[in-house]
């Protein structure tokens, strides 16, 4: 039931991050004076893109299971829609960034910086992928040194050289920012060149047209057929 309790909150912050980039108001904002409120408090209030890890998820639906063996269907239909939130607000964010990066990620080189489900752990359990950290390692440093499997790479996001970044990416370059980790640098971000997105606050309010790198000969459009005078 605390877990449940605590993923409620979770998913709740969710649904008002939804509303705030709807609305152009900033969920830290709102988070902030909701948990001003004593009977509230501040615990648990962090807009991002959902919980990860196992325990929340696998005790809400524990408390759904247990609620329909009871015969409770609209007891279960709440605590549902606490995984049905946090499923949302996952797909909603991988939805826009497949949009902004032009309906497709296919040939895109994406790096992915926190690779744990939770702050301050090395749990990467839900991670299946053992070429991340070389790519992580490429796009940081510009090498291919072979990695082992095990090698882990921690970068603070603050200490990244964004400008070296930035130059060695194709245009318009983004940055997704899930958890809301660089928001003291959206603006000097935002000066170098790229385009920010993040949860619960529209951060670059006009996209930078995509450009392809090559533009091959254009086809010769053809002239619409004449209409014919009616008479």
């Amino acid at each position: 039931a605390a877990n449940a309790f605590l993923a409620q909150r979770i998913s709740s912050i969710n649904s008002i991050s939804a509303l705030c980039e709807a609305t152009g108001a900033d969920v830290e904002e709102v988070a902030k004076a909701i948990g001003m409120d004593q009977r509230i408090g501040s615990k648990f209030l962090k807009a991002s893109i959902g919980f990860g890890g196992s325990c929340f998820q696998k005790d809400v639906l524990n408390l759904v299971y247990l609620c329909e063996a009871l015969n409770l269907p609209e007891v279960a239909s709440y605590w549902q829609q606490v995984i049905d939130m946090n499923e949302y607000q996952r797909r909603r964010f991988a939805c826009r960034i497949i949009d902004c990066l032009f309906n497709t990620v296919t040939g895109k080189k994406i790096a992915l910086l926190g690779f744990s489900f939770k702050k301050d752990t090395g749990d990467t359990r839900s991670g299946h992928d053992r070429l991340f950290t070389r790519l992580i390692h490429c796009f940081l440093f510009g090498n291919h040194m072979s990695l082992r499997f095990h090698d882990v790479i921690l970068v603070p996001p603050q200490e990244l050289d964004y400008e070296k970044i930035y130059k060695k990416m194709l245009k318009p370059a983004f940055i997704f920012d899930g958890r809301r980790v660089l928001d003291h640098l959206h603006a000097e971000l935002q000066s170098i060149g790229f385009q920010i997105e993040t949860i619960g606050k529209k951060v670059t309010s006009a996209r930078i047209p995509y450009t392809p790198a090559i533009v091959g000969p254009r086809a010769a459009t053809a002239e619409p057929p004449a209409k014919k005078a009616k008479s």
